[in-house]
């Protein structure tokens, strides 16, 4: 099962009472998302409202490509979290939180209907939090950050149980070829053995999954991973012990 999804409405109560346009005017509402908008920041620019520095900040994305939405819809709790990081997100989400944990008086604000902005506004900022706790707040580490969240996007975001199953039946030194270590973990985190593929055949945009890496790749040789430790990277951003254990005993053993 995939993250719970959250709607147009649910981002029009996070707005509220002053209305996307308004919390938001360097973002254009689109069918698709939230995208970043040419018009305010030439406007502005005009009147010498912005400088260089400030636009940049307001014109941070997520996913550093304009044109995706910045926040997409419907979104789920990680993508909001993405948002939250850095530039328009900051202040959509500064009057719910409070020393970087939700403020439960001003979420009670959303009133009797806003059950589901709550929910989301919790797990985001629980998600930020543990992102930002993990890279930190410099430029690189937000973009880490951001790509961490993003990269779990498709998973659960719900806390899974720890791992209580047997210890796999492989010696802790055995390493796997990059085609065989993405066959073995197909599926798991809603990806698929091709996009693992790639993902560990690009660590420039996907960092994370560096210290799985035993042997770089050297041609004809091709790269070599310690599962284990992959496992152990998957486990940290919430794919299930079952998923996990099950890569294990059906093709790594």
């Amino acid at each position: 099962m995939g993250p719970r999804k959250y709607s147009r409405a649910t981002l029009e109560l996070l707005c509220w009472p002053d209305g996307i346009n308004d919390r938001l005017p360097w973002h254009e509402l689109k069918e698709t998302g939230l995208y970043l908008a040419d018009e305010p920041f030439r406007s502005w620019a005009r009147r010498g409202i912005f400088d260089s520095p400030e636009r940049e900040v307001v014109e941070w994305h997520p996913r550093r490509d304009p044109e995706l939405p910045a926040l997409p819809l419907p979104f789920s709790a990680r993508e909001l979290a993405a948002f939250f990081l850095a530039g328009g997100g900051t202040f959509l989400l500064e009057p719910f939180e409070n020393d970087d944990v939700p403020d439960e008086e001003a979420m009670a604000l959303l009133g009797e209907n806003g059950d589901a902005a709550r929910e989301v506004l919790r797990e985001a900022c629980r998600l930020r939090k543990k992102a930002v706790d993990r890279f930190g707040h410099s430029s690189e580490g937000t973009r880490h950050a951001a790509e961490w969240l993003l990269d779990g996007a498709g998973a659960p975001t719900e806390p899974q149980a720890e791992p209580v199953a047997a210890e796999p039946v492989q010696s802790p030194e055995r390493t796997l070829k990059t085609g065989a270590l993405a066959d073995a973990f197909n599926g798991i985190m809603g990806v698929s053995a091709q996009q693992w593929r790639n993902r560990l055949g690009d660590l420039k945009h996907h960092l994370w999954l560096t210290p799985a890496r035993a042997t770089t790749a050297a041609a004809p040789t091709p790269a070599t991973w310690w599962p284990l430790k992959f496992a152990e990277l998957l486990l940290e951003r919430e794919a299930s012990a079952e998923s996990l254990n099950r890569a294990f005993l059906t093709v790594l053993c």
